[in-house]
C-alpha cells in the first residue's frame, strides 16, 4: 500500500500528538513550533488554532460514534462514576467497561467528564449519571456502577438505583422480557398507571457496587486508627509503640517536604529523594514507610546520620529533636510486614485488564490467609494487635467480615449439593462430604493464587457448552471491583486542566478528556479510514 505523506495524514498525527500529551492547541501557531516543523517537514502546513479545534471536534465525534457502535453490540457493560475538583471547578466523571466475547479481554472507554455547577446532591448526581447513560444507550445494559463510599453517591443509588435481588437478570433492550404473552389488566391497575407514569420522569440508576479498593483503603486507615496496644490506649501503662515510631517518620517527611535544605541533606545521606505519603492514598504511606526502611533506616550508621540531620534542624528550639532507634525500625518493619498483603491486594483490585468481579472474593481470601500465616508464625513483638484488628474487625465500619458473608459460609454446603453443574466435578470431589466444602474452597483459592495464568482465554472453559460458560463468565464478571478507572481518567483531566488553562470552557475540556480517554478507539477509526483511502487510490491508479 502507498505510504506517501499527505496533508491529511500529517494533520491527524499532529492533532493526536497534541491530544495525547495534553498540549494546548495554541502552541501549534507558536513561531518556535513553525520554525521547528520547517526543518523536519517543510511541506507540512501547520494547522491554525481554529483548525486544531475543528479537528479535535471532528475526532471527538468519530470516537463517540465508534464507542456507541461498540456499546450497541455489547450485551453487558459496567460503569464507574466519581467526582473531581480542580481550580474551584467540580466535575463528574464516568467510564464504561465491557468484555470482548471473542478474546475475553476487558475493554474500556470514557463516557464523560461533565462540569457540575451546583451542589452535588443525590438528585443532581442521579440526573447527570442517568443522562450520560441514556446518551450512550446503555441504561438497561449496565450490570453495575462502581463508586466509592461517598455519602452523596450512596444516597443517589439507594434512592434511584435498581434494588432488585438479581440486577444482572434485567433483559437487554433488544429482548422482550414478557415473552409476548397477553396480560389481563384490571381497571384498578389502569387507574394506578397514571401515578406510575409520573414516576417515569425520575432518573433510573443501575445497581451500585461500592469500590472494594476504597473499602480496603478505609480498613487499613480508619478502622485500624485506634487499635489498643498498637496505636491507641489510655493511662500511662497503655502501650502505643506504632504511634511514637510513626510520629518520628512523619516528622522526617515533613522536614523533607518543607525545606529544600533538609531534603538535600537527606539526599546526601541516603543517596536519593525520600518517598512521602499522600493523605488520600493509604498505599503511599506503606510505600513511603518501606522506602524509609530501605534507605534512611537501613543500618545503624545511616540512622545516626539521619538523626543528626533532625537534631540540626531542631537546634535552638524548645522541643528536643525526635530520633530514631532500633526499636522504631523494628516496629516499622513489623508494620510493613503486616500491611504488605493489604498493599498487594489493593494494587491487584485496582488493575484494569484482569480486574474481573470474580477476583474480589479470592483476593480477599488470600489476604486473610496471608494475615493468618503471619499470626501463626509468632514472630511479631509489637504488631500482634494490628493483625488481630485486621482479621477480627470487631466494631469496624468498613470490614468485609459481615453477616452476609457469614450467611454465605453457612449456606454454601446446601448450595453446593444443589449445583446444576455438579456432574462436571471430578469423582473425588463429588464423594466429599458437604461439611468439608470450606476446605475445598480454601484449597481451590490457594491453587488459584499460585497459578501463573496471566489472562483468561475462551479455550480454558470446558468444551461442553463452552458458549454458555463464556456467556455466564461475561455476565457475572463485567462489573468492576474498583473505581480506579475513573480516577485514572481524572489524572488525564488534571493534565488537561492546568493552571494556565483553568478558564477553558466546559465543552472544550470535556471533548479533550473524551478524545484522549478513547484514543484507542479513535486510532482504530483512523486506521480504517487510511486503509479505505489507500484502497481507493490504488483502484483509481489501476483504472488509469
Amino acid at each position: 500500500m502507498s505510504r506517501h505523506f499527505t496533508q491529511d495524514k500529517g494533520r491527524q498525527a499532529w492533532v493526536k500528538w497534541f491530544t495525547t500529551l495534553c498540549i494546548a492547541p495554541s502552541i501549534s501557531a507558536h513561531p518556535a513550533t513553525r520554525e521547528m516543523m520547517k526543518v523536519f517537514r517543510p511541506e507540512f502546513n501547520l494547522p491554525s488554532h481554529t483548525a486544531m479545534k475543528n479537528t479535535i471536534d471532528d475526532q471527538a465525534r468519530k470516537a463517540k460514534k465508534e464507542l456507541m457502535s461498540i456499546l450497541k453490540e455489547a450485551r453487558y457493560v459496567a460503569t464507574t462514576a466519581d467526582s473531581w475538583s480542580a481550580h474551584h471547578r467540580a466535575f463528574l466523571g464516568c467510564t464504561v467497561h465491557w468484555i470482548d466475547a471473542e478474546t475475553l479481554r476487558r475493554k474500556h472507554g470514557t463516557l464523560a467528564c461533565k462540569e457540575l455547577k451546583s451542589n452535588q446532591t443525590k438528585e443532581l448526581l442521579a440526573n447527570e449519571i442517568y443522562k450520560i447513560n441514556s446518551e450512550f444507550g446503555i441504561t438497561r445494559k449496565i450490570v453495575a456502577t462502581t463508586t466509592d463510599n461517598g455519602a452523596n453517591y450512596c444516597a443517589a443509588f439507594a434512592h434511584f438505583g435498581d434494588n432488585q435481588d438479581d440486577p444482572l437478570a434485567v433483559a437487554p433492550e433488544h429482548e422482550d422480557p414478557d415473552g409476548g404473552d397477553v396480560a389481563i389488566v384490571s381497571v384498578h391497575d389502569l387507574l394506578e398507571e397514571e401515578v406510575e407514569d409520573e414516576a417515569e420522569d425520575l432518573p433510573k440508576l443501575p445497581t451500585q457496587r461500592r469500590c472494594a479498593a476504597h473499602t480496603l483503603n478505609l480498613l487499613a486507615t480508619t478502622d485500624v486508627s485506634k487499635v489498643v496496644g498498637w496505636n491507641y490506649g489510655t493511662g500511662r501503662q497503655a502501650r502505643q509503640p506504632f504511634t511514637k515510631a510513626a510520629a518520628k517518620a512523619q516528622g522526617l517527611w515533613n522536614l523533607h517536604n518543607r525545606s529544600s535544605v533538609v531534603a538535600n541533606k537527606i539526599r546526601d545521606v541516603v543517596g536519593r529523594k525520600l518517598n512521602t505519603p499522600c493523605p488520600t492514598r493509604w498505599n503511599t504511606l506503606y510505600d513511603a514507610t518501606e522506602c524509609l526502611l530501605k534507605t534512611a533506616l537501613k543500618d545503624p550508621e545511616t540512622i545516626e546520620a539521619i538523626n543528626e540531620v533532625m537534631k540540626s534542624e531542631a537546634a535552638g528550639k524548645r522541643a528536643a529533636a525526635p530520633v530514631f532507634t532500633e526499636e522504631d525500625k523494628e516496629i516499622l518493619q513489623e508494620y510493613c510486614k503486616v500491611m504488605k498483603p493489604v498493599a498487594i491486594c489493593l494494587d491487584r483490585l485496582q488493575a484494569e485488564v484482569n480486574a474481573y468481579m470474580g477476583i474480589l472474593l479470592p483476593y480477599l481470601m488470600l489476604l486473610k490467609r496471608d494475615l493468618q500465616a503471619i499470626k501463626r508464625e509468632g514472630e511479631l513483638r509489637y504488631a500482634d494487635p494490628l493483625v488481630d484488628a485486621l482479621l477480627e474487625q470487631d466494631g469496624t465500619v468498613h470490614g468485609f467480615n459481615n453477616s452476609q458473608s457469614q450467611d454465605m459460609v453457612t449456606e454454601k454446603p446446601k448450595e453446593a449439593s444443589d449445583d446444576p453443574f455438579a456432574f462436571l466435578e471430578s469423582p473425588t470431589v463429588m464423594e466429599e462430604d458437604g461439611s468439608n466444602i470450606g476446605e475445598l474452597i480454601k484449597k481451590e483459592v490457594d491453587t488459584w493464587g499460585r497459578s501463573k495464568v496471566a489472562e483468561v482465554k475462551p479455550g480454558q472453559f470446558p468444551s461442553m457448552h463452552r458458549e454458555k460458560w463464556i456467556s455466564l463468565f461475561i455476565k457475572y464478571n463485567t462489573a468492576l471491583p474498583s473505581s480506579a478507572a475513573v480516577e485514572r481518567m481524572f489524572s488525564t483531566a488534571g493534565d488537561v486542566l492546568r493552571p494556565k488553562r483553568a478558564s477553558m470552557t466546559s465543552d472544550r475540556f470535556e471533548k479533550l478528556v473524551f478524545t484522549k480517554g478513547n484514543m484507542q478507539l479513535l486510532d482504530a477509526v483512523l486506521r480504517r479510514e487510511r486503509r479505505e483511502g489507500e484502497c481507493d487510490s490504488e483502484r483509481e491508479t489501476d483504472v488509469e
